[in-house]
């Protein structure tokens, strides 16, 4: 394929294929038909002339679905731009929270409520730990951008944290660290565990939890305790790091892929500090995640589930 080819093409050229042979939840195949048909004239045409010169413009409706590339360029940049007074002339810090693979079969068939759960683990870890007088005694501020796939375009879902590096205490004065990060990653790592953990069994005992594909033997209680068990016993290790070019600049690269452009996720790969193609075989970008046997999605499509790798974003005054 072209290299100026949009996602829509890929989903165009191999998308029948696809279907065929996996089996699609509502919700995917209602954000595929968007997809395939945002700005084609499926969804409605506005016609403009010129009173005086009889010029005729022509604009196809845009499917606005969260999950296009093809329409969701702009509200992207108006939400970064929304972002940019919002940055204080202080120290950020880039912190990454990821879970155990072991977790991912039982992540995958609980999408809306583990999420959720990441989120307000990773919130939790950093409100409470920065409002320990021991560490810094302060209200902090951050944004929380969910991926839900790796470098490797595979099922790892984790959380992007964009830290204030201060913030204001019991008398509303401004602490801060200096460029130092005020907490130590080990402890981190700990609390975070504990959080995720704690609300993970906390689901299962309200019965809550789906298990699809391999994730069904957790159905059992004792399996699934040894889950538990072996995640408790791995040490969960968060990246943390000041960012290079600023708190702007990592909000623009991972909030980037809200619209998926095509040469972000088809195309390219940014590497440091200079950008190589990546070319990925149609069914491969189409695919869901390497964690997915073909049992599995016939299974996991009883319940929506999502089929594109893409960026949740939730903020935290």
């Amino acid at each position: 394929m072209s290299e100026n080819c949009t996602v829509q093409d890929v989903f165009n050229r191999f998308y029948p294929d696809y279907e065929k042979n996996h089996g699609l939840s509502a919700a995917q195949q209602k954000a595929v038909y968007h997809i395939m048909n945002c700005k084609t004239g499926a969804f409605g045409v506005n016609v403009s002339v010129c009173e005086d010169c009889g010029c005729i413009s022509v604009h196809y409706n845009s499917c606005r679905d969260r999950c296009c590339p093809m329409c969701q360029e702009f509200p992207k940049e108006k939400w970064v731009d929304a972002r940019r007074k919002d940055i204080l002339d202080a120290p950020y810090f880039h912190v990454v929270f990821t879970v155990p693979e072991e977790l991912n079969p039982v992540i995958y068939s609980n999408q809306k409520l583990l999420y959720n759960a990441l989120y307000h683990a990773a919130s939790d870890t950093l409100s409470g730990l920065a409002g320990d007088k021991k560490y810094l005694g302060a209200d902090i501020g951050y944004i929380c951008i969910l991926h839900t796939w790796g470098s490797a375009m595979n099922f790892h879902p984790h959380i992007h944290t964009i830290v204030l590096g201060g913030g204001l205490d019991a008398k509303n004065h401004w602490k801060d660290n200096g460029e130092d990060f005020f907490l130590p990653v080990k402890v981190l790592s700990k609390v975070f565990r504990g959080k995720y953990l704690a609300g993970l069994k906390q689901l299962w005992a309200d019965g809550k939890l789906e298990f699809y594909g391999t994730a069904e033997p957790y159905k059992n209680h004792y399996a699934f305790k040894q889950l538990l068990d072996a995640c408790y016993a791995k040490e969960w290790i968060p990246y943390c790091k000041k960012p290079f070019r600023g708190a702007l600049e990592m909000i623009l690269k991972n909030s980037l892929s809200i619209c998926t452009g095509i040469q972000h996720t088809v195309l390219q790969r940014a590497s440091k500090l200079k950008a190589h193609i990546q070319r990925l075989p149609g069914r491969a970008f189409v695919q869901p995640g390497k964690i997915e046997t073909d049992a599995n999605e016939r299974a996991v499509a009883k319940k929506p589930r999502l089929l594109f790798r893409l960026h949740h974003l939730r903020f935290f005054p």
